[in-house]
Parts: C-alpha cells; sequence; structure tokens
C-alpha cells in the first residue's frame, strides 16, 4: 500500500536483534522496545502492544489442564536464550512464573511462535501474532498480560524530510487502525 501511495521511495527494512544505531546512518528510522536515552533523536510513541500467554489446541490436549497460575508448574515453556535477548524487557516469562520449566530456548520470536504453534509448550506471545491463528488458545488472560511500546525514532537532522514524514505518516496511521489488534481485543 505505501509504494502505491508514494512510489518514488524505496524501503529497506532490517530485523534486527541490535539496536541500530541512527546516529551512524545505519538506517533512517527505527522502532524500538525503549524510548532511546541518547542522541539527537526525535522519538514519539508509536503504539502500545499486548502479549499474553498461548498454547496450542494439540499440546493442550496432551498435557494437564490450566487453570491457575499455580498449575504452570507442570507444563513446559518456550522462551529467549536470556544471554542472546537484545532487550531485557523481553524476558517476559519471569514477570509471572517464578522457577518455569523452560523446554525449549531460541533467540528468535518467530522460532518460538513456531514452536508454540507445533505443540512444544507455552509461550508468551503478542497478541497480533497469536489471534490470527485459531489453532492457538489464551491461557489465564486475566493474570497474565504484558504491555509494551513500540517507539518510533528519526534522527534530528532529516526528520523533516518528506520522505522521512511520508513514512512515518503511513506507520502512524497504519498502528492506528489496527490498534485493537495490537492490544489483544477482539
Amino acid at each position: 500500500l505505501f509504494q502505491k501511495l508514494h512510489p518514488e521511495i524505496e524501503l529497506e527494512f532490517v530485523a534486527n536483534d541490535r539496536f541500530v544505531s541512527l546516529s551512524k546512518r545505519e538506517a533512517d528510522l527505527s522502532i524500538t522496545l525503549e524510548r532511546p536515552k541518547s542522541g539527537r533523536l526525535i522519538s514519539k510513541k508509536l503504539t502500545d502492544y499486548t502479549l499474553r500467554l498461548y498454547a496450542s489446541q494439540d499440546y493442550l490436549k496432551n498435557h494437564p489442564p490450566i487453570r491457575t497460575m499455580d498449575d504452570l508448574s507442570n507444563h513446559n515453556f518456550i522462551s529467549y536464550i536470556e544471554e542472546l535477548v537484545p532487550d531485557p524487557q523481553m524476558l517476559y516469562l519471569a514477570e509471572f512464573v517464578s522457577s518455569p520449566k523452560i523446554a525449549l530456548k531460541s533467540s528468535s520470536i518467530v522460532f518460538q511462535f513456531q514452536a508454540t504453534l507445533n505443540g512444544a509448550g507455552l509461550s508468551i506471545v503478542h497478541c497480533f501474532v497469536a489471534n490470527q491463528h485459531p489453532e492457538l488458545i489464551c491461557l489465564l488472560p486475566n493474570e497474565i498480560e504484558v504491555k509494551r511500546t513500540f517507539w518510533l525514532n528519526t534522527p534530528e537532522d532529516i526528520h523533516d524530510l518528506a520522505r522521512i514524514k511520508a513514512v512515518t505518516q503511513f506507520l502512524t496511521n497504519l498502528v492506528e487502525s489496527k490498534r485493537k489488534m495490537l492490544l489483544g481485543i477482539t
């Protein structure tokens, strides 16, 4: 859709586990989990989003039921490799479960999601992804809910360029139109 509106602008997307330096011109824009604390940047809150605990229907058929937080001690979890997490706020599980039995670890959220879909265990997943897969069941939604924010960042000196404004406005409009989905409201 963006290309139809702005065919003259070439976009490159870099999905990266490390922080990109806007000041070193590694990118013109970045979307981050935290508002940058330094640098000559313009940062604005792009959107909040929600994550919750999910398991596949297949996993739940073959394991003890989950009705309370105490029931979680009988289950396998999928999570990050702590030493490879680029941002500590991605270690969601520690906020809710003390000493979880982590059966599978990966530095990739995509891998974690696929493993959850395939019944490898329980995982905290972005609602905007999980809710598109009816085979995933949200567990303990009143007890386990993670709220986070995406920040949109641009260097001060190029913030007012037409191409930067076009992308920023497009992203702002897009997340506004998808707000309920991002927040996990169905």
